[in-house]
């Protein structure tokens, strides 16, 4: 009988992994040293070939005192989201999900940037289907 193949977590990165039907990819912490615009990426990963993914991003970050933080999600180049966050003192920030659908052989990259040296992460997961 032959073995099974069962798909493994076998890191953070920039890169997207796909199990199955599922994608996913996780930046895990990634430090900008407070370069104001959003020029640190976190996520950066073409779709399959012959496939398109509906999925969502995620970003959290936690910090102390009060700053700017930039982020943008771009799909071939084009930005598709940008948003700058002025935050409040000693609280956590966090991206509410933003859900899209990408084409298939889609480059997609994910950058943040703060007015301060920030640590944060990023995450995207979604399903994979058939063009």
């Amino acid at each position: 009988m032959a073995k099974k193949q069962i798909a493994t977590f076998l890191g953070t990165g920039k890169h997207l992994s796909i199990a199955g039907s599922h994608a996913f990819a996780y930046s895990g912490n990634v430090l900008d040293g407070g370069t104001s615009g959003p020029n640190t990426t976190m996520l950066d990963f073409y779709s399959p070939a012959s496939r398109y993914i509906k999925g969502k991003f995620q970003w959290e970050a936690n910090h102390e005192g009060s700053f700017v933080t930039d982020i943008t999600v771009e799909l071939n180049g084009q930005i598709i989201y940008d948003s700058e966050f002025d935050t409040n003192p000693n609280r956590g920030m966090w991206l509410t999900p933003l859900r899209v659908i990408i084409p298939p052989n889609t480059h997609v990259v994910m950058k943040f940037g703060a007015s301060t040296s920030l640590t944060a992460a990023a995450q995207f997961t979604g399903r994979v289907y058939d063009a």
